[in-house]
């Protein structure tokens, strides 16, 4: 049974997830608490998330992280695609730019916090995964508010606002996981012994925000009344960008000998920032495409993962 679970955890917390907002839609008995049980899950997951990174980073040896070369590649995949995307969207009207700024969205969001977890299930390398994952969260920190005021001007937006937004979003919870764990390293060893030996703590931290992610997302693709050619549009737009980002970092990374946390690198996307991205500076319909890219590289992790474990 326990190798069952932890074989299938993640398609488990999936379901879960999705069964727990069709619950909620199906008993009318809890419509009049939506609000406060959606701030239960918005105020759960950072601290699940920050435990979960702190727990990996803990097992991580920070002094050896390093900005490799072979990363090069990757970033300017993830730059280039999301210029062009935005160019043309830029040129675009009407559903046709919601699409394109769909598959724009996940190609420069940044990696996932959890991508660490996955890759030390699957016997990657964690440390290029965690550095690739600094690196990359302060790229889009420095390109997004080079692009997004002029794709979908609002007043008062400029570089300088959208840079400070984005910064204050992302950097808290990347950041003090990590000085947390190099703290921890330092001067508190008996506590960096207890974290350190509890086995796939990470894992099932993960598993637990993952359910409440499908939740909302569930939640996200409800409350979005678009029409059926946009919906099909945006989930082949998402989908084509996962599976495009999951095969060129593997193609990167077997070059060197890395092709799981290449692949983790590029593909494992934080969409909790899509949706926010999409809601905070483009129309609020896009971050449907944040829902759809959860749904797709969950899908290929469950699969990865159930290979490895039968390998």
């Amino acid at each position: 049974m326990k190798r069952f679970l932890k074989t299938w955890m993640l398609p488990i917390s999936m379901t879960i997830g999705v069964l727990l907002y069709v619950f909620y839609r199906q008993c009318e008995l809890l419509h009049p608490y939506g609000a406060e049980l959606r701030a239960v899950i918005t105020t759960t997951q950072p601290w699940l998330i920050f435990l979960m990174l702190y727990s990996s980073f803990c097992k991580v040896q920070l002094s050896c992280l390093r900005v490799r070369r072979h990363f090069l590649l990757p970033l300017l995949i993830q730059c280039v695609c999301f210029l062009v995307s935005a160019f043309v969207a830029y040129h675009v009207k009407g559903d046709w730019a919601i699409v394109i700024e769909s598959f724009m969205i996940c190609m420069i969001c940044p990696t996932a916090t959890a991508a660490v977890v996955v890759t030390g299930k699957l016997g990657g390398d964690t440390l290029d995964v965690t550095a690739y994952t600094i690196l990359i969260n302060i790229v889009v920190a420095l390109l997004i508010p080079a692009v997004v005021p002029i794709l979908h001007p609002h007043p008062g937006q400029t570089f300088c606002t959208t840079f400070a937004q984005l910064i204050l979003h992302i950097f808290p919870m990347l950041i003090c996981p990590l000085f947390a764990a190099a703290l921890t390293r330092s001067y508190l060893p008996r506590l960096h012994r207890l974290v350190t030996s509890i086995p796939d703590f990470a894992f099932y931290l993960w598993a637990i925000s993952l359910s409440m992610c499908l939740t909302m997302t569930a939640r996200s693709l409800y409350h979005n009344h678009v029409s059926t050619f946009l919906l099909i549009g945006m989930a082949a737009a998402t989908a084509l960008s996962c599976i495009l980002q999951f095969w060129a970092g593997r193609c990167i990374g077997a070059r060197v000998g890395r092709p799981i946390s290449g692949g983790q690198s590029l593909g494992q996307k934080n969409t909790a920032f899509a949706i926010w991205m999409a809601y905070t500076f483009l129309d609020p319909v896009t971050s449907v495409a944040g829902g759809f890219y959860s749904l797709w590289h969950n899908i290929y992790n469950s699969w990865q993962l159930a290979r490895h474990k039968a390998s």
